[in-house]
């Protein structure tokens, strides 16, 4: 199973909604958010 630790939404109006989801880290970023946010 895969972990997200990233949630894009992008509704309509345009604006993009990026949230950190590591709260046992305080959402600290590792080198696997980092990689999950490159692809956005």
């Amino acid at each position: 199973m895969i972990q997200s630790f990233v949630d894009y939404d992008k509704p309509l109006d345009g604006v993009a909604s990026i949230t950190f989801n590591r709260p046992e880290a305080l959402n600290a970023i590792n080198m696997a958010m980092r990689d999950e946010l490159w692809t956005f």
